[in-house]
């Protein structure tokens, strides 16, 4: 009788099977971190989708556009028919806060109503003690956790809160030129122009013409002047010729720290948390700033003031002003970039 021996695997032939399943197992690992990419990214678009028909609701209600505020630093205040573009939030008793370009507080703030927020944007405190209201308001509208300001690809909406303040990974479009500086007046601006959809906030009715601040920067002392109100009807290039609401960029290793692109929240005015330039600094006919190029996340951590760009591998999200979303890609010309942003400069280009 016969015994024959089974023969097993070598040493070799294992090797070769484990190495096959470890290359599936890398396909299959990256098949599914490309699928949830994909769905964060979905869902970074509706965010953005969200924040820009609030937009347009607010626009459709009170025929202008949600302002992007005051400097974020004003303290917020009660009603005062007296004080400029406060950061008023109303009466804390009875009022309600002031609107657009009137309104202190910033583009994401104003449009709370119209993202089903408004217990955000105007708190029900009981209390007679105006003082002690508004104080517990100013706390809600500080800390409230919103997601559609957090794009998943980069961190989960309580990571949002930062120091017990509410940030946003998402900025408006808001560059800007202006009349003169310390070295001599500025040829062919008789006034500050909107270039973005958006303006900062001045007092209703204030002539175009009046100067409103002088602010020292990089080109010495510049004087900025009250700006036209904003409407849909203002933007000459074209709604969907004309990025409204982008990403801003966040290099990982500042996601939970309060740098100033992410220290004074979502509901500050004019500032680095609520938007960003294609030019910085904002350019000026004949003292051009440089191309602020978007950058993704992984970009070395260089100044970030007013940076677009996103957590995304391959590009950042854009609401058009039409409320149509685009993916642009971080290799986009910055001058087609800087045309698309800016509403009324001639150069209608079509978005990517």
């Amino acid at each position: 009788m016969v015994v024959r021996r089974r023969r097993g695997f070598t040493l070799v032939e294992l090797l070769v099977v484990i190495a096959i399943i470890g290359i599936l197992i890398g396909l299959l690992l990256s098949a599914v971190q490309a699928a949830r990419e994909a769905a964060r990214r979905t869902q970074c678009q509706n965010n953005l989708r969200q924040l820009a028909l609030a937009v347009h609701n607010h626009h459709d209600q009170h025929r202008i556009l949600p302002s992007m505020g005051a400097y974020a630093d004003g303290p917020f205040r009660f009603s005062d028919p007296n004080n400029v573009a406060s950061n008023d939030i109303g009466d804390p008793i009875n009022g309600s806060p002031k609107i657009g370009i009137e309104q202190g507080l910033g583009l994401f703030y104003q449009i709370l109503p119209y993202l089903e927020k408004r217990n955000v944007y105007n708190p029900n405190v009981p209390g007679t003690d105006p003082a002690a209201v508004l104080n517990q308001k100013i706390q809600i509208i500080r800390s409230a956790e919103m997601a559609e300001f957090a794009c998943p690809s980069r961190r989960a909406a309580g990571s949002l809160l930062i120091g017990g303040i509410m940030t946003t990974d998402y900025g408006g479009a808001g560059d800007f030129l202006m009349k003169a500086s310390s070295f001599g007046p500025i040829s062919g601006t008789p006034r500050a122009v909107p270039m973005g959809p958006f303006v900062r906030s001045r007092p209703l009715g204030a002539d175009p013409n009046a100067k409103t601040w002088d602010f020292s920067d990089f080109w010495g002392t510049v004087t900025w002047y009250a700006m036209a109100d904003s409407t849909l009807g203002r933007i000459q290039d074209g709604t969907s010729s004309t990025c409204m609401i982008m990403e801003m960029r966040m290099p990982a290793n500042f996601y939970g720290a309060a740098t100033w692109r992410s220290d004074d929240g979502y509901h500050s005015g004019y500032d680095w948390d609520i938007g960003g330039f294609t030019v910085y600094p904002p350019q000026l006919p004949g003292l051009g700033g440089q191309f602020n190029t978007p950058k993704p996340d992984t970009w070395n951590p260089d100044m970030l003031v007013g940076k677009f760009g996103s957590a995304h591998p391959n590009g950042f999200n854009v609401a058009m002003c039409d409320a149509s979303v685009r993916s642009f890609d971080f290799g986009i010309d910055p001058q087609v970039f800087t045309w698309l942003c800016w509403k009324s400069d001639g150069q209608a280009v079509s978005p990517p």
